[in-house]
């Protein structure tokens, strides 16, 4: 409704349209205004399929309109995005200058996006209308504005007219890129402007041969620039190849280090660990061999100062029991002389003749025994004596004797032993006999 009574009072001032586009204009908008928007819709269509055949020059302004109000009842209908876009576009395509009717409706939303496909559609880019330099048989009109040969158009559909000398005016919808062909408008219009044309090849020639230059110099460049976009592309692509495979290779060599570093580290840590176990296990062994030797040379100690001490306990047993064993038969050969001497004393003595005393003979054996005795007694002290106390040191400790010197203590010991006790024996015989 706010867009029906803002139509109503635009209406008031909108002025009498001369042709039939306007008339048709004006019966859309007072058909919005009543509410009857199928009406406008069809009024619209019927403005947009009068406009090519129209007897009088269309302005923009009015072109512009008919997809304006096409895109006003899109927007207020609720399709805000599609159909309202592409109409308000085409609005623009044929009066970029257009200017949004704040009397008619006061929407800044609806305002705001207008101004925004304004600024769109004037990015777009523009084409040459190719309007022949010298052409004295017809004038271009493109949305109601006389072209010459300089000017251009903006990329999009616009309504081409066509003003032919003698046959009067014609029109097209045309969509720019390519211009049309402004002769052949005029030709289509009867024979006589035919006869006309044909009589202008020279004309067609030349404008032929421009645009077979243009289209030439167009491809060229358009060769040349896709050349160079594919080189640059290219180069691109290589330097970012190149980048990329530097960039992998520097990844690669930094990790391959890393890798390395790691293993170095890791083989350096098992060697200094393998080291430090050889180390500790040979510390082990040499504290284990020295520990064995230790045991085995005290254990050696022990059996050895034990069997010193076995031997030196042996050999003192065996000294003490050869010295008793001397002694013994020392006493026992000293009580048999004594006793042996006792008995031939108490034996009966043989009467003797009293004259004289006892004989020279028997007082001689009585000397010579006492003799003997006291020789076996200086033996004993002199020679034996001394001799058996060697023997005894040599019996205590027989590790300190070489074996030369053991039987001389021997061989002495017995000599001696045996002299003493042969001297006091015989002696004491030959004394009591």
């Amino acid at each position: 409704m706010a867009l029906i009574g803002a139509l109503f009072l635009s209406a008031l001032s909108t002025p009498v349209y001369a042709g039939p586009v306007e008339a048709h204009v004006a019966a859309a908008v007072e058909a919005i205004i009543n509410g009857d928007f199928d009406t406008a819709h069809a009024q619209l269509k019927k403005a947009e399929k009068a406009a090519p055949s129209s007897p009088t020059v269309v302005l923009g302004s009015t072109l512009a309109s008919i997809d304006y109000y096409r895109g006003m009842m899109e927007f207020f209908g609720g399709d805000q995005d599609d159909k309202t876009l592409v109409l308000w576009r085409s609005a623009l395509e044929k009066d970029l200058s257009f200017a949004w009717d704040k009397a008619l409706v006061a929407d800044l939303d609806a305002e705001d996006l207008f101004e925004a496909l304004r600024s769109e559609v004037d990015s777009r880019d523009q084409f040459e209308a190719m309007v022949p330099e010298d052409s004295t048989e017809f004038r271009v009109y493109v949305n109601g504005r006389m072209l010459n040969h300089y000017d251009s158009v903006l990329q999009g559909t616009h309504l081409v007219q066509v003003l032919c000398l003698g046959k009067g005016l014609t029109g097209k919808w045309h969509k720019f890129g390519d211009p049309p062909d402004y002769r052949k408008m005029c030709v289509g219009m009867g024979d006589g402007y035919s006869d006309a044309a044909a009589d202008s090849k020279k004309d067609k020639k030349d404008k032929k041969d421009k645009k077979d230059k243009k289209d030439k110099k167009d491809k060229k460049d358009k060769k040349d620039k896709k050349a160079k976009e594919k080189e640059a592309a290219e180069a691109a692509e290589a330097a970012e190849a190149k980048e990329a495979a530097e960039a992998a290779e520097a990844a690669e060599a930094a990790e391959a280090k890393e890798a390395a570093e790691a293993k170095e580290a890791a083989d350096a840590k098992e060697a200094a660990d393998a080291k430090e176990a050889a180390d500790a296990k040979d510390a082990a062994d040499a504290k284990e061999a020295a520990d064995a030797k230790e045991a085995a040379d005290a254990k050696e100690a022990a059996e050895a100062k034990d069997a010193a001490e076995a031997k030196e306990a042996a050999e003192a047993k065996e000294a003490a029991e050869a010295k008793e064993a001397a002694e013994a038969a020392d006493a026992k050969d000293a009580a048999d002389a004594k006793e042996a001497a006792e008995a031939k004393a108490e034996e009966p003595k043989a009467k003797e003749p009293k004259e004289g005393g006892l004989s020279g003979a028997k007082i001689g054996l009585i000397g010579g025994g006492v003799a003997l005795v006291a020789g076996g007694t200086a033996t004993y002290f002199a020679l034996f004596r001394p001799n058996y106390t060697d023997y005894e040191y040599f019996v205590a400790h027989p590790s300190q004797l070489g074996p030369d010197e053991e039987s001389e203590i021997e061989r002495k010991h017995d000599l001696y032993r045996f002299t003493t006790l042969g001297l006091w024996g015989v002696g004491a015989v030959i004394a009591v006999t």
